[in-house]
């Protein structure tokens, strides 16, 4: 993930989503609560909780999504841009586009990064 840049506010109505932190620091906003983890910090973010997260590192982070139930990472295939090229390469979103594949797979775009 890009330094400065974070997914939209979202709530995820079915899936609990976790993040192992492998590289750099992220800011997370679940609910009402803001905190920062770094490398080796596991973030729990229940269902039915709106949230967001940043990297506020200088570079690239690494970082693992796990979800439970299974089957949320068919939506990171239909949300995204394959790559043609090795590296990093951000892509414009279509707001009205992500929102229509959001809501299959139970997620909800509630506005703009809280950031």
């Amino acid at each position: 993930m890009a330094p400065e840049t974070a997914p939209p506010w979202h709530v995820h109505h079915r899936d609990d989503e976790m993040f192992y932190i492998l590289d750099e620091s992220f800011l997370f906003k679940c609910g009402d609560e803001l905190f920062e983890a770094g490398p080796g910090s596991f973030v729990f973010l229940p269902s039915g909780i709106p949230h967001s997260f940043k990297n506020v590192g200088q570079t690239v982070a690494k970082f693992l999504v796990l979800t439970t139930p299974a089957g949320f990472d068919q939506y990171f295939v239909d949300a995204g841009t394959p790559a043609l090229e090795e590296g990093l390469r951000p892509q414009p979103v279509d707001p009205e586009k992500l929102t229509a594949i959001a809501a299959q797979y139970s997620m909800e775009i509630l506005g703009p990064p809280p950031f």
